[in-house]
């Protein structure tokens, strides 16, 4: 996910938690092209968000809906413009990296779209009933 702006116009905003939750990670991510990562299980599915120039949350926290988490930063070291990997997965990740590299049964065993689960439960934040 890119600002609007795109470019780095978003470099530096705050990234909300989409759940109540644990914190289960807060750290750089194996591999590179992770960079800071944060991850919270909710108790039926978790999240993920990658890329993050700042993270303020630690490893074991409890953290509520709509609570800043991390700030947006730059992905693959810096090379990219600034952006957030946002994931939701139904069964937890064996790496906090972790990732499927193409393999799309991998993918439907592991993550659920993003857009679809923000739509289904946060149709009030984007102004739908």
């Amino acid at each position: 996910m890119n600002g609007p702006g795109g470019g780095d116009s978003d470099l530096g905003q705050p990234i909300f938690a989409t759940a109540d939750g644990v914190v289960t990670f807060s750290g750089q991510a194996d591999g590179t092209s992770w960079g800071n990562v944060v991850t919270l299980w909710h108790g039926s599915f978790g999240s993920r968000y990658g890329h993050c120039q700042k993270m303020i949350v630690n490893a074991g926290d409890r953290v509520k809906a709509g609570q800043v988490i991390a700030f947006v930063g730059k992905g693959y070291q810096g090379r990219f413009p600034a952006h957030l990997h946002f994931d939701i997965f139904k069964k937890k990740l064996p790496t906090p990296g972790f990732w499927t590299n193409g393999d799309k049964e991998l993918l439907l065993q592991y993550f659920v779209d993003p857009w679809k689960f923000l739509k289904d439960n946060h149709a009030k934040d984007f102004g739908e009933t």
